[in-house]
C-alpha cells in the first residue's frame, strides 16, 4: 500500500492548502511541507488526498498518530463536526425527527426485555443527534431553520388541536408508546402533601413538542388494534 502522496498529488495538497500548514497556518515552501493524515497510515488511513493534510514538521510531529479531529480537540480547536452536533442539539425531538426523515436517514430504537413482555423503546434524542452529526451541513441548519420558522406555528397548532381532540387514556397510551414522561404535582393540604396526577392539558403540551402528526396517527391505531 502506497503510504505517501506522489509529486504531482503533494502539489495539488500544497495549492489546496493556499501553500500554509492548515494546523498552524505557517507560510511553507513547497520542500518543508509534510504530509500529515486525517486517518495515521498505521491505522489503515490511506494515501490519498482525501486523507492528507498539509503539515509543517512540528505539526506533524506533534500529530503522531492520532487522526485529525483528535488532534485538533487536544489543542482546543472547535471542529466542524462539533458546530453541528451542537447545533443539533439545540432541536427539539421532533425538529430531529423531521430532519432524519428528510435526509432518509432511519434511527433505530432499541428491545426491552422483561419477564413478561419485550417493548421496543424509540430512538433517543442522543441518537438522533449521533447519527445526523456526520450526514447534515452547517447550510443545510440553516436553511433547516429558516424553512422551520415559517412552518413551525403551523405544524404545532395542527397537532396540539389533534391532541386535544384525543381522551386522557388516548394521550396517556400516546405518551407512553414514545416513552415520554408528565409529570404531575404536589399539593399542600392541610394534614400534608398529596399527589396531583398530570392534567389533560398537560400531556397536550408535553406531546405537541415531541410528537408527529404520523406518529399520533400510528399510535392510535395501534391503540384501536388493541381494543
Amino acid at each position: 500500500m502506497q503510504r505517501t502522496l506522489g509529486i504531482r498529488d503533494k502539489q495539488i495538497l500544497y495549492l489546496k492548502a493556499e501553500k500554509k500548514c492548515e494546523n498552524c497556518g505557517k507560510t511553507l515552501e513547497f520542500h518543508e511541507i509534510q504530509v500529515g493524515h486525517k486517518k495515521a497510515a498505521s491505522k489503515g488511513g490511506s494515501a490519498t488526498l482525501k486523507n492528507c493534510v498539509c503539515l509543517c514538521y512540528p505539526c506533524n510531529k506533534l500529530q503522531g498518530t492520532d487522526n485529525w479531529i483528535t488532534f485538533q480537540r487536544k489543542q482546543g480547536k472547535t471542529i466542524e463536526s462539533d458546530k453541528i452536533k451542537n447545533r443539533l442539539i439545540d432541536l427539539n425531538l421532533k425538529e430531529l425527527k423531521l430532519l432524519a426523515t428528510k435526509h432518509n436517514i432511519k434511527v433505530k430504537g432499541r428491545i426491552d426485555d422483561s419477564y413478561f413482555d419485550t417493548v421496543r423503546k424509540p430512538p433517543s434524542k442522543k441518537q438522533y443527534v449521533t447519527k445526523l452529526t456526520n450526514v447534515v451541513t452547517e447550510e443545510e441548519l440553516n436553511s433547516e431553520i429558516i424553512e422551520k420558522a415559517e412552518i413551525s406555528n403551523i405544524d404545532k397548532r395542527n397537532i396540539k388541536d389533534h391532541l386535544k381532540a384525543l381522551k386522557l387514556n388516548e394521550l396517556k397510551m400516546v405518551a407512553n408508546k414514545y416513552d415520554v414522561k408528565v409529570k404531575g404535582k404536589i399539593e399542600q393540604i392541610p394534614f400534608g402533601e398529596t399527589y396531583r396526577a398530570p392534567a389533560k392539558k398537560q400531556y397536550v403540551n408535553k406531546l405537541a413538542k415531541i410528537v408527529t402528526e404520523e406518529e399520533i396517527n400510528n399510535a392510535l391505531q395501534e391503540i384501536c388494534l388493541v381494543h
